[in-house]
């Protein structure tokens, strides 16, 4: 059995076994690199299933946290889990929970935390990749949501409890630095299509041609086309 083939092996062990009978209820748990003392803040409704997906990733090598994979990978024994707060209820009540923890723990320095994401249950902040965003941006092409979807979408954030909190928190942590936005279509030093084009795109698409043909014709994603058909973007090209 090579390498690759044990780490393989070692994973699906840690995938198959089974939970113990003193499984940990939902809660707030902490993984803490034992050498330098940073750790990671985590929620889950079964800590220890979670805890077992968490080592299950990191030995199989894709662990979608790059600084605890490059811990693992040095010296797994740094990786210390223990739970810090039992939270039985429901799982905003867990959320809520593991905000206020990666909360402190972001107050007493941003190196001292482990974690990609600073809003507990979102994906805001998250850098995808190349490769992931344009399969997303596929999957998405020439889908357009109903009113009525719409409708439900918007009542749904409105009904979230922790929705002014985790903008709250991610305004708090985001205030003072630089964020850098992509202007090119508003910025003739770097735009990505010259006058014609964008002439000729929004010319097809008043003629009736659909979105996925202009945008194979011109290398343009879907939610960049629709920009400039609603003159978001090169608003100054009449």
């Amino acid at each position: 059995m090579n390498a690759l083939e044990r780490v393989k092996d070692a994973a699906e062990k840690y995938a198959q076994a089974p939970a113990r009978a003193h499984a940990f209820t939902g809660g707030v748990y902490r993984i803490t690199d034992i050498k330098s003392g940073r750790v990671y803040i985590g929620s889950s409704v079964n800590i220890e299933n979670r805890w077992r997906q968490h080592r299950y990733r990191l030995v199989r090598g894709d662990h979608p946290n790059p600084t605890l994979q490059a811990i693992w990978n040095a010296e797994n024994s740094r990786l210390e889990f223990s739970v810090i707060e039992r939270t039985p209820g429901s799982k905003d009540a867990i959320l809520s929970a593991e905000q206020r923890h990666l909360t402190a723990a972001l107050e007493s320095g941003h190196r001292a935390c482990l974690n990609v994401l600073y809003v507990a249950g979102s994906h805001l902040g998250r850098k995808r990749s190349d490769s992931t965003r344009e399969a997303l941006a596929i999957a998405q092409r020439g889908k357009k949501a109903t009113q009525e979807a719409r409708s439900r979408m918007r009542e749904a954030k409105l009904r979230d409890p922790f929705l002014l909190e985790k903008m709250s928190a991610l305004g708090r942590l985001s205030r003072g630095r630089k964020i850098n936005r992509a202007r090119g279509g508003n910025n003739p030093k770097v735009r990505a299509f010259t006058d014609a084009q964008v002439k000729a795109m929004r010319t097809m698409k008043s003629e009736g041609q659909s979105y996925s043909k202009i945008e194979s014709l011109f290398g343009v994603s879907h939610g960049g086309l629709q920009k400039i058909i609603y003159r978001e973007t090169y608003r100054d090209v009449i």
